[in-house]
């Protein structure tokens, strides 16, 4: 419908195009996600029973339609799903400590599991906002995960954290005095580096070196390799400073 819904257009109709049959009700397929698009007439995606992959989180079921009197009268959703996938973002800005990032991890955990129903539970989370351990987080990615993991299954053994990704930045740089430690300036040698265009041809031959053994599907858009090199190369930089800084 309308070619929307993230998938290409391959039968383009509206709303409207299906009011004009004067059908009472409409269960469109292919899309997996539920979705009640108009109750005059009923035009529905009643979904998929079960999320497949991290990209179909929720509840997942069918649609029982009620009819009294050769009239529909609800359409209700029922969850069938066996498990279940989350996506959550963990705004962590402000946070200081360690201990206060796997605190919230397991807050939301806690909470993923309880709406999970009894159901296993595979999570991705992802850290988000300003924080002055942007660094330290990005050098600890690793360790991030394996906490998460840990906390997940002393929730539940069949509560698992699929991937832990970081969308946190540093706070803006304050132009003060610098301590004797801090006038080596490490992190503006490693932004220099970073910035350096003999460092970006190398680290795109090793993008392209990593690309050529992906299968064709995996590879990355051309069009997006400019602002992946900026990140890796911003997350190459905050890895080197965490490390240094810890």
């Amino acid at each position: 419908m309308d070619g929307t819904r993230g998938h290409d257009g391959y039968a383009p109709c509206t709303v409207d195009d299906l009011r004009r049959f004067g059908y009472d009700y409409w269960a469109l397929g292919h899309v997996h996600a539920a979705e009640i698009v108009s109750r005059d007439p009923w035009v529905v995606y009643p979904g998929n029973l079960q999320g497949r992959s991290i990209r179909e989180t929720g509840p997942k079921g069918a649609m029982r339609v009620t009819v009294e009197d050769g009239r529909i009268v609800a359409v209700e959703p029922l969850v069938f799903d066996g498990a279940r996938w989350a996506h959550e973002s963990i705004d962590v800005s402000g946070l200081a400590q360690e201990s206060d990032v796997t605190d919230r991890i397991g807050a939301m955990l806690g909470e993923l599991h309880g709406r999970s129903e009894g159901r296993p539970l595979a999570v991705r989370l992802t850290l988000a906002g300003i924080t002055t351990m942007h660094n330290q987080l990005v050098a600890r990615r690793e360790f991030l995960l394996d906490e998460a993991r840990a906390i997940g299954f002393r929730i539940a053994g069949d509560c698992w954290v699929e991937q832990v990704k970081l969308a946190t930045s540093m706070p803006p740089r304050m132009a003060t005095p610098l301590s004797a430690a801090d006038s080596l300036g490490v992190e503006d040698l490693l932004s220099a580096a970073a910035d350096d265009p003999e460092f970006a041809a190398a680290l795109a031959e090793l993008m392209k070196t990593v690309s050529d053994k992906l299968p064709r599907d995996l590879r990355d858009d051309p069009a997006n390799q400019s602002e992946l090199l900026q990140k890796l190369a911003a997350d190459a930089r905050a890895y080197l400073t965490g490390e240094l800084a810890s």
